[in-house]
């Protein structure tokens, strides 16, 4: 929905392009919202006699949930245990022969099964690099989907206003529909360690730790050694947070490597095989080009 409501955006003026994307995403993660909102606190601090009852009955719920999820998954432990008791217990009542036929039956059935698995993965990465190196060949139009390699987030490239051409009814784009919150919609989430908002992240991070209680185990290790720097950022802490997204293209805006022969507004149509780097490392690249119905 969000995207086929971007794909008309051509037809509307950048204020309202901008308006219409707010409102595709407010819809799309109202569900999630519903769930979080100021009048679900409320309820549940009205429901269990303020703040810390809430808190508590949330913290009670979580824990309720989890232990249901490994009870359930004892149960199925337990399924497949007996499964196979029973299955080993039947094998015993057979005659020498029997048994030793259906032992060699099960291992075949086994080995079948395995080179059916190894198959199917075998087939499915194939069929995604065959869908790779056709969307290279693809040209893009507006609301195709990207990813960043720094960003666990799929976006949008968009244009504002068409620059004439189309495919399929749909807005044809060129190299310079490039810059970042116009055509190149944020990520949202960013783990570059160049990101500055990454940094800060590992800095709230540790910050939190070792602004924590210490335990006794605590104690005692301070008597044995030095202890931990509190403004020292570990390479490893910041690769394991995450922060804003703030897209910056480095250097030209423009994608890299479009289709010279074909002209869309004075400039090279834009391509799936096309690319783009942000200022923070991460390799921008096309995962679909907005073509598909």
């Amino acid at each position: 929905m969000a995207q086929e409501s971007m794909q008309n955006s051509y037809k509307l003026n950048p204020g309202e392009v901008e308006e219409q994307l707010a409102n595709s995403s407010s819809v799309s993660s109202s569900s999630s919202e519903s769930l979080f909102s100021d009048e679900s606190d409320k309820a549940m601090q009205d429901k269990y006699g303020g703040e810390l009852g809430a808190t508590i009955a949330t913290e009670v719920e979580g824990l309720v949930d989890r232990k249901v999820d490994n009870i359930k998954n004892d149960i199925e432990t337990v399924k497949k245990v007996k499964s196979d008791y029973d299955e080993g217990q039947a094998l015993l009542q057979l005659p020498l022969e029997e048994r030793l036929a259906a032992i060699d039956k099960k291992r075949t059935e086994e080995k079948q099964n395995a080179k059916d698995e190894a198959a199917k993965a075998e087939q499915a990465e194939q069929a995604e690099k065959d869908r790779i190196e056709n969307l290279k060949k693809q040209y893009i139009v507006n609301a195709a989907i990207i990813e960043c390699s720094c960003s666990p987030d799929r976006s949008y490239v968009v244009i504002p206003v068409s620059h004439g051409q189309y495919i399929n009814d749909i807005a044809q784009l060129n190299v310079k529909d490039c810059v970042p919150d116009t055509n190149i919609i944020s990520f949202k989430v960013c783990q570059s360690p160049s990101n500055p908002s990454v940094q800060e992240a590992a800095k709230e991070v540790l910050k939190k730790a070792q602004d924590r209680k210490k335990g006794f185990f605590d104690r005692v290790m301070d008597l044995f050694g030095a202890a931990k720097e509190v403004d020292k950022i570990d390479d490893e802490l910041v690769k394991q947070c995450a922060g804003v997204c703030k897209c910056a293209i480095d250097g030209d805006l423009s994608w890299i490597d479009g289709e010279e022969t074909v002209i869309v507004d004075g400039k090279p149509a834009l391509l799936g095989r096309c690319t783009t780097m942000c200022v923070f490392g991460g390799t921008i690249k096309f995962y679909t080009c907005g073509q598909e119905k």
